[in-house]
């Protein structure tokens, strides 16, 4: 029988150093894989789902508010801000530990809600891969979901100053509202959102092609720190006053709709200074600084549009909405239960709010949404 009294430290505790020593005969590394946000679901870690994670298993123990000693070596310290934190460590003195010890195949793993400790002899990419192992059996606490951070940037004739907002929730089936030569465009945007880049998203289109509606989607889909400004105060963009507010909101996505009036060539241009400041933060000195993008809607043909503005390196995405084509017209009318006598070209628009006509019946009811 195991003698558990030889690795009771002095706090009364069963020290894991000792236990792994008492087994293994020999000073263990430890090796460290801990989570940023994630977190082990402990709570429904019952006998039968230990067995089930660890079917070799010898020992194991509720290591809940315990402190003991231990040491060992340092490797490395690897280091990943997004989602995981993977280090190896060594450590001289105490610490408080929560969670659940096991003793399988000569390696002891100390698991805990923010992560797991490994005590082992031998080659550490071994223990790399059985934790990614590891990984794929043990539960996760489901993660609430976040939401956006929608502001609408305010000015009360000194100071600019952001007021919290919230916009209607939008989970539409893109593929079914959009032409097919969009979705590979969504993806860029959706890939450049989530970069640590300044740039430019345009977006065009006549009214009624789903522009709004599809930064509602993003607002609703995407979370990131999403910023509004109305056209009264993008016109303000060039005002030094402006440029500090806007360096409180670095990394956030400034949403600018229907601004085609400070987008234009800036031969016929009044705004010339509010378009030289896009054009800086988005790709110049200014982009290293600010780390903003902006996200720009305009009804004016493209080529009215200031052509430094489309430059490869600054436009990261750019795309005009126009009329669904026939054959997404018909699947659309079938998936929502419409009539016409042929499907054409049509604006999203119409066939959303379009009322009963003459041109096709609706057979079922449906809710009206606004672009």
């Amino acid at each position: 029988m195991f003698e558990y009294t030889k690795c009771v430290n002095n706090y009364g505790n069963i020290s894991k150093s000792a236990y792994f020593i008492t087994r293994c005969n020999c000073i263990p590394s430890i090796y460290t894989y801990a989570f940023a946000k994630r977190q082990i679901n402990l709570d429904i870690i019952d006998d039968k789902k230990l067995k089930e994670i660890f079917p070799n298993l010898i020992d194991c123990w509720s290591t809940r508010n315990q402190t003991e000693v231990t040491t060992s070596a340092v490797d490395e310290i690897k280091r990943d801000d997004e989602d995981l934190i993977e280090e190896d460590v060594f450590i001289d003195g105490h610490y408080v530990d929560i969670g659940i010890t096991v003793f399988e195949d000569n390696v002891l793993w100390d698991i805990k809600t923010s992560g797991i400790s490994c005590f082992f002899n031998g080659d550490v990419e071994i223990i790399k891969g059985k934790i990614k192992d590891l990984l794929s059996k043990l539960p996760f606490k489901e993660e609430d979901p976040k939401e956006a951070e929608v502001k609408l940037v305010a000015y009360d004739g000194r100071d600019y100053y952001t007021i919290t907002s919230k916009t209607k929730e939008c989970n539409i089936n893109l593929e079914e509202n959009y032409n097919d030569d969009f979705l590979s465009v969504h993806e860029d945007i959706i890939k450049f959102i989530d970069q640590r880049e300044s740039g430019l998203i345009l977006l065009s289109g006549e009214i009624g092609t789903g522009k709004s509606w599809y930064i509602r989607y993003l607002l609703s889909q995407h979370p990131k720190e999403y910023i509004i400004v109305t056209n009264a105060i993008a016109s303000h963009l060039a005002n030094p006053e402006f440029v500090a507010f806007m360096l409180e909101h670095k990394d956030s996505i400034f949403i600018l709709e229907d601004c085609e009036q400070i987008l234009m060539d800036r031969s016929e241009n009044s705004f010339g200074g509010a378009i030289a400041n896009i054009l800086n933060m988005s790709d110049g000195l200014m982009s290293d600084i600010f780390n903003v993008k902006f996200l720009c809607t305009f009804n004016a043909d493209i080529n009215k549009i200031d052509p430094a503005l489309l430059r490869k390196g600054r436009c990261y995405a750019r795309y005009e909405f126009g009329k669904l084509t026939p054959d997404k017209v018909e699947n659309f009318c079938k998936i929502h239960n419409i009539e016409l006598p042929e499907y054409k070209e049509m604006i999203l628009g119409e066939l959303y709010n379009q009322d009963v006509s003459d041109d096709y019946k609706i057979n079922k009811q449906r809710k009206k949404v606004g672009f």
